[in-house]
């Protein structure tokens, strides 16, 4: 089985971290590259505070200069591996100063849940 390797930013993957700093990640996974990033949107499940979605999206390189141009290539037509999840919701209107083991371990969850996912979807596609 393939493994995530960090391209660039801290192994820190607690998205309420993440989102609090507006840390963006790299990962790369069989020669795949993605982006990690976690952001801070309103509640609209509880109507009131605030919560955390991840978004995990495949980077598509741009094509090289001085390519010929032409019909696209069967590997620019593929289509982008892209998924989101919510990690946490709070009822207030800021992030917690310190998140609760509960919050954590559910955000942790989440989050391998969401690389699995990418995972899996990058497998069937090379398939």
């Amino acid at each position: 089985m393939s493994e995530w390797h960090v391209r660039s930013g801290s192994s820190e993957t607690n998205p309420v971290a993440l989102a609090r700093d507006h840390e963006v990640l790299e990962y790369e996974l069989d020669g795949h590259a993605f982006v990690f990033a976690c952001e801070i949107v309103p509640n609209e499940w509880a109507g009131k505070g605030i919560a955390v979605m991840m978004h995990l999206a495949e980077l598509v390189e741009a094509p090289r200069a001085g390519t010929p141009t032409g019909p696209p290539s069967d590997s620019l037509l593929k289509e982008r591996v892209s998924v989101h999840d919510l990690a946490a919701a709070f009822e207030e209107d800021e992030l917690p100063e310190e998140v609760d083991l509960a919050t954590i371990v559910r955000c942790r969850h989440r989050a391998h849940w969401l690389f699995a996912s990418a995972a899996d979807m990058i497998q069937s596609s090379d398939s």
